[in-house]
């Protein structure tokens, strides 16, 4: 029986979230790396070899599920291919590391946890996916590393979405409902950005 399930939000400033029962057992950001192009910008990308080395730890038997990237509306064509291109990297990854893989859109994984959009008057999504989390894992530290003082929205989905996998799997688990109420004052962890 499958007791371990990975999560991956699979964005640059993503992460990797490992939960078994009731624990979040591992947390990790998206390994990246940073380099000069050839004009002076500083260009950041995934870190493959990172990234490999990561997932084969894995024993063969964890359960993976990524969530799907798609295209937007409105989407430049740089980002587009951007995202499309580090999905890929991803992708390839996880079949080298001869993992199961479960793909699952946001709106998908979000809807099981009752999370709306924005407009709906119930705080944004990220803060949304946070309470969830928090209630869901009382314990866990959905910080980067333990000097950042904010919280990683990348861990946070990342827990979410290999939950959402668990409860797939895991049928006899009983999820609590949801809260979307206001997001309350938890952990005194500051509200921020993915970045510490």
């Amino acid at each position: 029986m499958i007791r371990d399930f990975l999560g991956i939000d699979p964005g640059l400033n993503g992460a990797f979230a490992v939960v078994s029962g009731d624990r979040v057992r591992y947390k990790m950001v998206m390994p990246t790396i940073s380099f000069t192009t050839k004009d002076g910008k500083i260009k950041t990308e995934l870190d493959r070899e990172g990234i490999l080395s990561f997932l084969t730890l894995f024993p063969k038997h964890v359960h993976v599920v990524i969530e799907k990237q798609e295209a937007f509306r409105g989407q430049d064509i740089t980002s587009s291919c951007t995202i499309c291109k580090n999905y890929g990297i991803l992708l390839m990854a996880l079949s080298v590391a001869h993992t199961f893989i479960t793909e699952e859109p946001s709106k998908v994984w979000q809807a099981h946890f009752g999370i709306v959009s924005a407009k709906e008057g119930k705080g944004t999504t990220k803060e949304q996916a946070f309470h969830i989390a928090h209630r869901l894992y009382p314990n866990a530290d959905f910080r980067r590393s333990e000097r950042s003082h904010i919280v990683h929205d990348g861990i946070v989905d990342a827990v979410l979405i290999a939950n959402y996998c668990q409860s797939l799997f895991t049928p006899a688990q009983v999820m609590p409902v949801p809260l979307v109420t206001k997001l309350p004052e938890l952990l005194k962890v500051e509200w921020g950005a993915s970045r510490s």
